[in-house]
């Protein structure tokens, strides 16, 4: 099924772009990162030379030993059957955090032919290719992107919503005012599928089908099987793959508590709550493999609500989601899902629509941050403008005490803009604007475009 992603404009951008860079999109794995790049290189090139250096050893030869042009013209002659032409070419390189020498070989082939190169890659930056000794990435001559699982715009493009129902959505953010009260029902019906299905590609197609979650959290509960059977994955010297055991269990012991820990009553990553007396020598490394492996989103406490937010996170404090929602319902199973349908959640519910936030943050590209002062938590903190506001999310409605404290001054820390997220209609009140949870990530793409308005400056003349 073609699917529309928000990442092909940005391809498109990178294509017109000079000087040539390679283009390298990395992301977890089974998202559309191969399906796109192929749409777009059929879409925009006449020649087309496709690596999958996961599949076939023998793509990956054509990159060992001393790198010459001359040997990559006959290793392309041999696999593919065509003589050389790099005009209106393309090279796609698939998985190439398999193939350390083919990253390697980038920066040559960009400067001694007119190749494009498009390589997309799930587990670039995992322990052991910076260990990789006999050749270095080509530095300076990539363009990096990050793709995420379908994001609920994404989502409601693939269930063939017209783009006015994001208009309307986008108009309400705009002026504050309540959309058509059968819109907000309709678009909240929707949303709570996207909640239980969450963004990757096989399970949207297993719920356009179907509209079966039983399906659809079993298509994804494989996916997180597919996933785990990655994990302790690396890149050894020699350029081959290998399994790091020690780092495979510790991987796993940390998967396996990110449920439970969300659950807590504070939901800080806690070590001790892997196992007892666990430390984080133990298992920073493995934490830090499913960051880079796409899987998790980590958000960080704040020692001061003060900007740039990033120059106060505590690093060493912070609370781990998953990088879907549908995962994450899939971790917890069908009986979740069921409490999600019928509204039944009770008191868990916030910890749910706490990750659903998180989502939207992580799919805008948003980075994730809370401020917890051990009298009052905020549940999250973002830039707007020359600002910080806050982001108070509720399963369906009810009070935001300690944002409120914030917003009025009557607590030590400060911020200019509060926004309530829960399941009502567009609305504001006293100290706080509110949106449904499904326009958070209409709210922050908007923040994000205004962001970067005000970065478009004129040249300075003296």
């Amino acid at each position: 099924m073609d699917f529309k992603r928000k990442i092909y404009a940005q391809m498109q951008a990178w294509k017109n772009q000079k000087p040539k860079k390679a283009l390298i999109i990395e992301g977890l794995r089974q998202i559309g990162k191969s399906f796109i790049v192929n749409k777009f290189a059929s879409e925009n090139y006449e020649n087309i030379y496709y690596f999958d250096f996961r599949k076939f050893e023998s793509h990956r030869l054509a990159f060992r030993g001393s790198f010459s042009l001359e040997d990559f013209k006959d290793a392309l002659f041999a696999l593919f059957g065509r003589e050389y032409n790099d005009k209106d070419a393309v090279l796609v390189f698939d998985e190439i955090g398999d193939c350390p020498d083919a990253r390697a070989a980038i920066k040559y082939i960009l400067k001694e032919t007119d190749f494009d190169i498009i390589a997309t890659g799930s587990l670039l930056g995992i322990k052991g290719f910076k260990n990789r000794q006999e050749r270095s990435p080509s530095v300076g001559s990539n363009h990096y992107l990050t793709m995420y699982p379908m994001d609920f715009e994404e989502f409601m493009w693939a269930n063939g919503l017209d783009d006015s129902v994001v208009q309307k959505i986008k108009g309400a953010l705009r002026t504050w005012t309540p959309i058509n009260e059968l819109y907000h029902k309709k678009i909240s019906e929707l949303f709570k599928h996207y909640i239980i299905c969450g963004g990757m590609p096989e399970a949207v197609i297993q719920y356009i089908a179907t509209h079966d979650f039983t399906k659809v959290i079993a298509t994804n509960a494989d996916k997180l099987k597919d996933l785990q059977g990655d994990f302790g994955r690396v890149i050894a010297e020699d350029g081959k793959v290998a399994i790091d055991e020690g780092l495979l269990t510790r991987t796993n012991e940390v998967y396996s508590s990110m449920v439970g820990q969300l659950a807590k009553e504070n939901s800080k990553f806690q070590y001790s709550y892997i196992r007892k007396g666990g430390r984080a020598k133990e298992y920073e490394e493995a934490i830090t493999w499913l960051d880079n492996a796409g899987m998790i989103a980590k958000c960080y406490n704040l020692n001061d609500i003060a900007l740039p937010l990033d120059g106060y996170a505590d690093c060493g404090c912070f609370k781990m989601y998953f990088s879907d929602i549908g995962l994450y319902v899939a971790k917890m199973g069908l009986e979740a899902a069921s409490l999600i349908l019928g509204e039944e959640l009770d008191s868990y519910g916030g910890y749910v629509y706490e990750g659903i936030a998180a989502d939207a943050l992580h799919k805008s590209g948003t980075g994730l941050y809370y401020s917890n002062n051990n009298k009052s938590e905020l549940d999250f903190v973002i830039q707007e403008g020359n600002e910080a506001s806050l982001l108070e999310v509720k399963m369906a409605k009810g009070n935001a005490k300690s944002a409120k404290a914030v917003i009025e001054g009557k607590a030590n820390r400060h911020a200019s803009k509060c926004y309530k997220v829960t399941g009502k209609n567009f609305s504001r009140g006293s100290y706080y604007y509110g949106l449904p949870h499904y326009a958070l990530l209409f709210l922050l793409e908007g923040l994000k475009e205004k962001l970067h308005e005000t970065l478009k400056v004129s040249p300075v003349t003296i």
